[in-house]
């Protein structure tokens, strides 16, 4: 038994079986709850904390349905689902739902459908393929490698070119890597690339989030993903070692500035000045990025 499943079962003695979340429902339930409400919040352009959100809630309420007494504000409802202490109930959801009609889609799809491409359950291929269409892109089980390279361009040259990304295209790097991973798909070198593509995507997305104070979660979350994997599989961590790091050393230390900024290395050894000023200025705006949301994920706490 891991030190996750031992805590797991101190905490849930006398609870039903299943009722105990996992480390990753958490982090799912956490990230849903602050990053739906945040988004909410900024809605209401009348609110500057919890308790405003609160009372504005509760004014709208009584006029919806008048019939029931809404003390929310009163009774600190709030507070710890902005935190991210207590996720969301459906009960809250769909309270949300009626001043806010896509309060239920934000939660269960995230933008740009992120929810559903980090944490949808896949028994096959296709179930992580159909949350994204076609669209402009190379898409679907016969053109892996073509999607790979179409998000890579995409990614890149945006950031090249300071041209937007969107939430979307995250969640369509996730897809990739989850079918990499999952389902064995492409080869492990295309799964480090998309590891990388991930780190860069958030680069540009980390600023939108940083109010929400989530940015750092999902970074945290999807490394553990990828510590996971190196750590399991074999094969996987010779190519990291070899198509990463160049063949040196590739101990702890090289793991965690693999996990965390994998941009700092990659300048080192550019083949180029252009692919070197593009990895030293990733490297730069990763590490600036992780800080300011966990600066702002603090003080979203003590404000709200």
């Amino acid at each position: 038994m891991n030190d996750d499943q031992v805590s797991n079962a101190k905490r849930g003695r006398g609870r039903p079986l299943g009722a105990v979340k996992s480390n990753a429902d958490r982090v799912r339930d956490r990230v849903r709850t602050m990053a739906t409400l945040y988004e909410l919040f900024v809605r209401t352009s009348r609110a500057n904390n919890v308790n405003q959100f609160a009372s504005w809630f509760d004014g709208a309420m009584r006029q919806l349905r008048p019939g029931r007494a809404w003390e929310t504000a009163a009774n600190n409802k709030w507070r710890k689902n902005f935190s991210g202490d207590v996720a969301l109930t459906t009960d809250s959801v769909n309270w949300l739902g009626e001043l806010f009609p896509d309060a239920a889609s934000l939660f269960d799809c995230g933008p740009g459908n992120l929810w559903q491409a980090l944490w949808r359950s896949a028994s096959s291929p296709d179930d992580l393929w159909s949350i994204y269409d076609a669209a402009d892109a190379p898409w679907g089980r016969e053109c892996y490698g073509d999607a790979l390279e179409a998000l890579q361009i995409k990614v890149y040259c945006s950031y090249d070119f300071n041209e937007s990304l969107d939430e979307e295209d995250l969640g369509r790097a996730v897809v990739l890597k989850r079918l990499n991973e999952q389902f064995g798909m492409g080869t492990p070198e295309d799964g480090i690339d998309l590891y990388l593509c991930i780190k860069a995507a958030f680069v540009c997305l980390g600023t939108r989030w940083g109010g929400a104070g989530v940015f750092y979660e999902i970074a945290d979350h999807l490394a553990d993903r990828e510590r996971c994997k190196v750590e399991t599989d074999w094969v996987y961590r010779k190519t990291v070692k070899q198509h990463w790091a160049g063949g040196r050393g590739f101990g702890e230390r090289g793991l965690l500035e693999y996990l965390d900024n994998p941009f700092l290395r990659m300048a080192e050894c550019a083949p180029s000045p252009h692919q070197a000023d593009r990895w030293w200025s990733l490297a730069a705006l990763t590490y600036d990025n992780y800080r300011r949301s966990e600066s702002a994920a603090r003080k979203s706490i003590r404000t709200y």
